[in-house]
């Protein structure tokens, strides 16, 4: 994983210990979703410096806060299936991706050659 829940919380932000669980699937899918969106360029920025790993580390922190504020506030319904599994949330249509974490993803190359940014701008 891209973050683990100590440097989440050293960055600042929390959860409580009965949502453990939660946070972990939040984490993962907060890496899913960064990778996705930056057309698959997540891992090979974030190894090209210290810099870029933190930046990204913070993206997958931001996006992870989103993701574990929108399962509080709503009906989730998570789905697993050996090694693959969704979540589906009866409130949203989509999973929205922060500007902070963008403007992080940007700063750390992540958009580099990509198609994905037109996209996503």
């Amino acid at each position: 994983m891209i973050i683990t829940k100590k440097e989440f919380e050293e960055m600042g932000f929390n959860c409580p210990s009965e949502m453990e669980t939660l946070l972990e699937d939040c984490i993962k899918r907060a890496e899913y979703i960064l990778n996705s969106v930056c057309g698959g360029t997540l891992y090979s920025a974030a190894a090209q410096s210290a810099g870029n790993s933190s930046l990204v580390k913070q993206a997958a922190a931001f996006q992870t806060d989103a993701l574990l504020k929108d399962a509080q506030s709503a009906d989730v319904t998570s789905v697993s299936l050996g090694n693959l599994s969704y979540t589906q949330n009866d409130t949203k249509s989509s999973v929205n991706v922060p500007d902070t974490v963008t403007r992080l993803l940007r700063a750390a190359g992540c958009f580099y050659g990509s198609a994905a940014t037109e996209v996503i701008e």
